[in-house]
């Protein structure tokens, strides 16, 4: 997530070969992860890297957005916004997530999201 950071605060420094701004988007999710290490262009395969470009594809250029699996891990190290509980693609219930802010910050009350009845 550092690098992520890091990464973000640089980009709005470069700029494109035709003079336009550069952007990035990062997603990131923990957990158990599978890998073909024959193939020549490596595969993940899990829940994770899938979460994990889902949340990439949601996120507000240069910014971070991490699942709640990755921000349990490293709750303590960085600043949060909630982004909020959202549904996903290929997941039953929603999920929430949060958009990386910087290094140690405020909490975030609640992990989870509420169901519908």
């Amino acid at each position: 997530m550092r690098a992520g950071l890091a990464l973000s605060s640089a980009m709005g420094s470069l700029a494109s070969p035709i003079g336009s701004p550069l952007h990035l988007r990062v997603g990131i999710a923990s957990g158990l992860v599978v890998t073909d290490g024959a193939a020549h262009e490596p595969v993940a395969i899990g829940e994770a890297p899938d979460l994990a470009a889902q949340l990439q594809s949601i996120a507000p250029p240069d910014t971070i957005v991490i699942a709640a699996s990755t921000r349990h891990l490293v709750r303590r190290l960085f600043g949060y916004h909630k982004v909020g509980c959202l549904t996903l693609e290929g997941l039953a219930d929603p999920i929430p997530a949060w958009q990386v802010v910087g290094m140690a910050g405020p909490r975030v009350a609640s992990e989870h999201c509420a169901t519908e009845a």
